[in-house]
């Protein structure tokens, strides 16, 4: 099953009356502590090995995640998008990646980054930045 998960959360969010599309100071403890409790659920599960339940809490962790964009009138899957952009140019012009001892991946000099973009994004959203 296939779903569009801003919607999702938007349906769900509307459903349970939480606050959608209001000011940051009206939600943040509420989004601050569901997304510290997911975040440490997903930590035990992968410390347990359970491919099920891990599976489940990146869910949950995501569900909180988009709920939080969802909450602060941010286009989740435009920013999204603007942000997989930014991350793909940071291969070099041969399509090479550069990486630290850690496997993470270092900006090449074609990075372009996502920030820009985005504040594009959320102004023309009426989002004040």
């Amino acid at each position: 099953m296939s779903v569009d998960v801003e919607e999702c959360v938007k349906t769900f969010m509307s459903a349970v009356n939480q606050l959608v599309g209001t000011s940051f100071e009206g939600t943040k403890d509420l989004r601050i502590a569901l997304i510290e409790e997911e975040f440490t659920e997903l930590l035990e599960a992968i410390r347990w090995g359970d491919p099920v339940q891990i599976a489940k809490e990146i869910a949950d962790l995501v569900y909180v995640v988009v709920g939080t964009s969802v909450a602060f009138k941010i286009p989740f899957n435009e920013v999204f998008g603007a942000v997989c952009e930014s991350n793909l140019s940071k291969l070099d012009e041969h399509g090479n990646v550069i990486k630290r001892a850690d496997g993470k991946i270092l900006k090449s000099s074609n990075y372009k980054p996502a920030e820009p973009v985005i504040k594009e994004i959320l102004i023309s959203k009426g989002v004040q930045v």
